[in-house]
């Protein structure tokens, strides 16, 4: 009896420690929702109070809508300053058209009349151009000619030199034969005479003497007519080569006669060359300065060109920044009805957001009741969780003091040898040691990867899980 009414005070006295923390959470859970309640309900009261007296007045203190009246004022403003430089900028343009078009026109007048002469003593140039050139072109025809002939007389002439020579030498040396065979035949003449060496010789003596004679005559026969023949055909060639030098000469003297006349033909031609030069650079000089003045025309004309490019570039600026500034305008107008609209449309919207407001209060008061009940049920599991544990130190504390050896022994092999809190479920595969799960990871991240019972090295593949 004793042990039942000892449990029932200790559950009653349990439950009544649940009841009083479930009702101080909610008391403190009852107070902070009056103070949220009251804030909302006052801003409630603010914001219906102002959405609902809105006027035009209000709008128009704004900072957007004077921001938009600023705007508007400026691009009005803006816009009339425009169409003055515009209308000021046509009537430029107009009187620099005018006067572009009275220039032009001045210009192409005077450039085509400028032209005409140029062109006029340009063609005259040019035939006397023609002219020299065709005269030139036939003097250089003779001069070749002339210089041809010279050239294919000048290989006949030494030629003939040449064949001079060989005659004066053959002549020569025929004079000094002739003169030989005069004193051979004076020596045989001699030799005819009795004389008392020929008498003395023997007839095989004669005989060969007679032979040798008679060659040397042979000889001299069979020479004779070698050296008369080409004696007529050297005389031949040089009268030949002696007539080809008299026509020769003729036709030099008619060729330099020719030639003077050319000469005087050629000066001729040269001093009017001269004088058509002078006149070429007189027209050259006329038509630099021309080209000058036309020149000068055309930068004047490029000149008007850009200016007139700017001016129309400017009047497109203007133009465009007209179209901008209206398209500002009509934007400005635009944004201004779009101000309208949101502002009808931000009215909606508060309504809507009001009503959203609503839904979400009651949300929010059902999350929160939810909430209250969580934490109530959170007090009564942390009550629940503070008794089962003095239960569970209670029953630890009578285990410990009634315990054996075996059961210390059992213990002891059954915790981690190195904290001794927690059991032995990880072994080691390469010696085979048991330790906690949390000993041997602590030993993996700081590198500690021997075995704390043998020192024996291992990894993370060598750890085992194991189930006692």
């Amino acid at each position: 009896m004793t042990n039942g009414i000892s449990e029932v005070n200790e559950a009653s006295q349990t439950a009544y420690k649940e009841a009083s923390a479930i009702v101080e959470k909610q008391k403190e859970q009852l107070e902070a929702i009056a103070a949220e309640n009251k804030t909302l309900t006052e801003q409630l009261t603010l914001a219906t109070t102002r959405f609902s007296n809105l006027t035009e007045d209000d709008y128009a203190r704004t900072d957007l809508f004077k921001q938009f009246r600023a705007q508007h004022e400026d691009v009005i403003r803006r816009i009339n300053h425009l169409e003055a430089t515009n209308i000021q900028l046509r009537e430029d343009a107009e009187k620099h058209q005018a006067e572009r078009t009275a220039f032009r026109t001045q210009v192409e007048g005077e450039s085509e009349i400028t032209t005409c002469e140029l062109e006029s003593q340009l063609q005259r140039v040019e035939t006397d151009l023609t002219r020299i050139r065709a005269t030139r072109d036939e003097l250089l025809a003779d001069q070749s000619i002339r210089k041809a002939s010279q050239d294919s007389d000048r290989p006949s002439n030494t030629h003939f030199k040449d064949l001079v020579a060989g005659r004066d030498e053959r002549i020569t040396a025929l004079e000094c034969e002739i003169e030989r065979l005069k004193a051979s035949i004076n020596e045989q003449s001699c030799e005819l005479t009795p004389r008392p060496e020929i008498d003395s010789l023997d007839l095989e003596q004669l005989r060969r003497k007679y032979e040798t004679l008679e060659r040397q005559f042979d000889a001299i026969n069979k020479e004779l007519p070698a050296m008369q023949n080409a004696y007529t055909k050297v005389q031949a060639l040089s009268t030949k080569k002696v007539i080809d030098l008299s026509i020769l000469e003729e036709k030099i003297q008619i060729v330099n006669a020719e030639k003077a006349k050319a000469d005087q033909k050629y000066f001729a031609a040269r001093k009017d060359m001269d004088t058509r030069i002078l006149e070429v650079r007189a027209l050259k000089g006329q038509n630099a300065k021309s080209s000058e003045i036309i020149s000068q025309l055309k930068d004047v004309e490029t000149a008007n060109r850009t200016l007139l490019s700017n001016l129309e570039k400017q009047l497109s600026d203007m133009k465009q920044s007209n179209t901008s500034v209206m398209a500002e305008n009509k934007k400005m107008e635009s944004t201004s009805r779009d101000a309208t609209s949101k502002a009808e449309t931000l009215t909606k919207q508060v309504t809507e957001l009001t009503n959203l407001l609503k839904a979400k209060d009651a949300n929010n008061l059902n999350t929160k009741e939810r909430i209250r009940a969580a934490e109530v049920d959170l007090e009564k599991l942390q009550v629940k969780y503070d008794h089962v544990q003095k239960e569970r130190d209670q029953w630890k504390a009578k285990s410990l003091g009634k315990q054996s050896g075996e059961e210390e022994m059992l213990r002891t092999l059954a915790l981690c040898t190195i904290c001794r809190k927690d059991f032995k479920n990880t072994a080691i595969r390469s010696c085979g040691h048991t330790f906690c799960n949390n000993c041997v990871e602590d030993r993996l991240a700081n590198r500690m990867r021997k075995c704390p019972n043998c020192s024996k090295a291992f990894d993370k593949s060598d750890v085992m899980a194991i189930h006692l």
